[in-house]
């Protein structure tokens, strides 16, 4: 790739100054982008023609009342462009192909053998997403959610350690594609998400109740972000929960993930999680007890992070949420509030089921490109 000269670099910005001017108010006139960004009507004139040579936007006439031409106004054509979601779970991989909407437009997965290579897997499923779609030019972007402890910025998976993943460049091994990749841990993608539909809670806190347990901070609006990428690790602080102190895979004693993830429950219970649901739906009462038992275990950590980070609300998802929630959220719910001071902000206590996070990754890619200096869409020869 040739060096990019500084007028290449400012025509850049340009553009993407007047793609996110109208993303944000999709119908904008040309008029209007000149006033909200400070550019000359000449130059927005010249890169929307160039923006709608290559398809990127559309302009349709607004009839209006009385003599005159009528205005022409812009949008995104979010219909024609396409995005890669891809997610991967100790147990299985899903890659969809979507447009800039999130609409589904195909869909692979494959659960994981023990003898599997996930990241050769990953590959497959791109390919076969890929296979015989015409629009295959128009791809834009790979935007992929992890389980596991991810370095986001330079793409780099630190450690998974049921897949054998350690401090995999995945960004690297998917550059033979030649499109952006976009690499998050799956909490953060919920965060992400749970970021623009909270728009009035700015402090918040994702907890994802699985086979481990994952969590992920918004402070000011911003996902929170730290030094070695392992900002959140809720999974991972200590509670003592007599009479059962167990040893964690992380080589402390008393974890939290110990005691009220699905793991945990499946070793305490010496049972596999699928003969957990059917225990339950039996009104196994020992079972059922040990999964309400989960809310007193999780309610005063989550009530301390409240209190500490003055929290407007918490978040709930993962697998034991979708499974379990009649029986743990209202009881959960009520414990958090009683070991709350006065003071809080804390407002309530959320759901996020059945999230989808290839299609939710993908969907959330084109807000990251507005949101970021690097160009991950929309690249302009």
């Amino acid at each position: 790739m040739n060096k990019l000269t500084s007028p290449d670099m400012m025509k850049l910005k340009n553009i993407k100054s007047i793609l996110k001017v109208i993303h944000e108010d999709n119908g904008i006139y040309r008029k209007k982008i000149a006033e909200k960004i400070n550019l000359s009507s000449q130059t927005v004139t010249n890169i929307v023609k160039e923006l709608l040579d290559k398809g990127i936007i559309k302009e349709e006439s607004v009839r209006q009342m009385g003599q005159g031409r009528n205005p022409m106004s812009l949008r995104i054509n979010y219909t024609d462009f396409y995005v890669i979601g891809v997610e991967v779970t100790v147990t299985e991989i899903k890659v969809v192909l979507t447009n800039l909407l999130g609409d589904l437009i195909k869909a692979c997965q494959k659960q994981l053998a023990e003898d599997d290579d996930a990241l050769n897997v990953i590959k497959q499923l791109i390919d076969e997403v890929k296979a015989d779609f015409s629009g295959i030019n128009r791809i834009q972007a790979v935007a992929i959610s992890v389980t596991g402890v991810v370095n986001e910025k330079k793409g780099i998976i630190i450690e998974v350690k049921p897949l054998n993943w350690f401090n995999i460049n995945l960004k690297k091994e998917l550059e033979y594609l030649g499109i952006p990749i976009l690499i998050r841990n799956d909490v953060n993608t919920i965060a992400h998400s749970e970021n623009f539909n909270l728009r009035e809670d700015t402090n918040f806190i994702v907890v994802k109740l699985d086979q481990g347990i994952g969590s992920s901070i918004v402070i000011d609006g911003h996902v929170m972000r730290s030094t070695n990428s392992v900002a959140g690790e809720f999974g991972h602080i200590t509670v003592n929960y007599a009479p059962e102190v167990r040893k964690c895979k992380c080589g402390k004693y008393g974890c939290l993930t110990t005691l009220a993830s699905i793991g945990a429950l499946e070793e305490r219970l010496d049972m596999n999680y699928e003969r957990i649901k059917e225990e339950v739906k039996k009104g196994n009462t020992e079972v059922t007890r040990m999964i309400e038992e989960v809310s007193d275990i999780v309610a005063p950590p989550l009530a301390n992070v409240v209190i500490l980070l003055d929290l407007d609300r918490i978040v709930l998802t993962g697998k034991f949420i979708n499974d379990f929630r009649d029986i743990v959220f209202e009881k959960l719910s009520k414990k958090i509030r009683e070991n709350l001071t006065d003071w809080v902000a804390y407002k309530d206590l959320n759901i996020h089921e059945n999230v989808n996070l290839a299609i939710l990754s993908a969907k959330l890619l084109i807000d990251h490109y507005f949101e970021n200096e690097e160009d991950l869409l929309f690249q302009i020869d």
